[in-house]
């Protein structure tokens, strides 16, 4: 029975009143190949992109050997290809499996695919045309199955290329924001399997083949015992779904010295109610370690120093309270600890130093930078005096701007 195409559109529409995955002008062009071809050839439209209609091609080419009778290719896109049955046909060669299972369930089951057409390749996708010999017992049923699976395959693509713009996004920040990043799967046991990287950068590049680090036990080879023990923990604690940053030595092969960064960002999956997958961020900070290390090193040699002078020094703030000292300073001042002394004015010790002459002692300071000769008696808790001459210095930040005297 031919169909009139106002209803087979009214049907369409329908069926897709709810579906904002299709724009009226793909269903238009649907729905007009449909009522054209239906009733001459039993057709049936599918939607692919332009890798899926090149896999179909290859598998419908890789049939031929048990095709039927080819059928002449309309419009002269491509050669005719004869294929197998349909349900053989996602087998590794890329057909779209959704499409399939599909088919599978509803009136192309156990039919068989005899021709395809190019139709179009725009914006929208590439058209294929399938021909079936078996017709569905129902003409309703047949426009139902067609317009669903138009809808399934359009919203399959989508989603696809949805995913892959998201995923391009996510490595073109990871990028940005990292020397090196990768994706890791994790299955229903714990077990990690490297799914993609992105490029390395700075010492990462020169330093290491991360293009080879795709299993956990070739990162975990990088490391020494402490960070093989780091490793295990953040791998650990990334199960727990507990996002985790650690800071790891190793060296590379050309001897350098490099410490990594490690951001661990885990995809908890509420269905499966488990960590699926493990998201690795990883940042060249060996730089910033050695400057912090030549930073205590500094700092541990100033002390040293400080500790070892028989003079007292002291350290204190531009309004004289007393930051820091050395064991010479409270020791000559009769106190009992370093705590004795902290906090407390300067010139607290001094016994009857006359306030201008101390002003005028700091100003100098302020304007020179450092100054000696002002002379005096320190008074201890036992209110013994002792002869001391006063020697000031101006410290300054690392800007240049003065924040105490030593």
């Amino acid at each position: 029975m031919p169909f009139e195409f106002d209803a087979l559109r009214a049907e369409a529409w329908r069926i897709l009143a709810n579906d904002q995955l299709i724009e009226p002008v793909l269903l238009e062009r649907f729905l007009a190949l449909l009522g054209s071809r239906l009733e001459a050839s039993r057709a049936l439209l599918l939607v692919l992109d332009k890798d899926q209609f090149t896999c179909a091609q290859e598998w419908m080419a890789a049939a031929g050997k048990d095709r039927d009778e080819p059928l002449p290719a309309r419009g002269g896109k491509m050669p005719v290809a004869a294929t197998g049955p349909l349900l053989s046909a996602g087998d590794g060669r890329g057909f779209p499996a959704g499409i399939l299972d599909t088919a599978a369930d509803g009136v192309l089951a156990g039919a068989t695919i005899v021709a395809a057409l190019h139709v179009d390749s725009r914006a929208e996708g590439t058209f294929v045309l399938v021909r079936e010999r078996a017709w569905p017992p129902s003409a309703a049923a047949f426009l139902s199955e067609a317009v669903r699976m138009l809808a399934h395959a359009v919203g399959r693509r989508r989603a696809e290329t949805a995913m892959r713009q998201s995923e391009l996004r996510y490595r073109i920040v990871s990028e940005l924001c990292a020397d090196f990043s990768c994706s890791w799967a994790v299955d229903a046991k714990g077990r990690f399997s490297f799914e993609w990287s992105t490029g390395a950068r700075n010492g990462l590049a020169s330093g290491f083949a991360v293009h080879s680090l795709t299993s956990t036990e070739a990162w975990l080879a990088l490391f020494d015992a402490e960070g093989k023990a780091k490793l295990k923990d953040l791998v650990r604690r990334s199960l727990r779904n507990e996002p985790t940053v650690a800071e790891l030595r190793t060296v590379a092969a050309d001897g350098e010295e490099y410490w990594l960064q490690v951001h661990s960002r885990p995809v908890y999956d509420a269905v499966a109610e488990r960590v699926v997958r493990v998201f690795t961020l990883m940042r060249d900070v060996t730089e910033r370690v050695h400057a912090e290390q030549a930073l205590r090193h500094e700092r541990d040699l100033v002390r040293a120093i400080l500790e070892a002078s028989p003079d007292g020094i002291c350290v204190s703030s531009l309004d004289d309270v007393i930051i820091e000292c050395n064991a010479a300073a409270w020791r000559f001042m009769g106190l009992s600890s370093k705590k004795d002394m902290i906090g407390r004015k300067a010139f607290e010790f001094v016994e009857n130093i006359d306030v201008a002459v101390a002003t005028n002692f700091r100003d100098k300071v302020l304007a020179s930078g450092a100054a000696r000769g002002i002379r005096g008696r320190a008074r201890t808790p036992a209110g013994e005096l002792i002869p001391m001459e006063h020697s000031l210095g101006l410290v300054r930040d690392p800007s240049g701007q003065p924040f105490g005297f030593v």
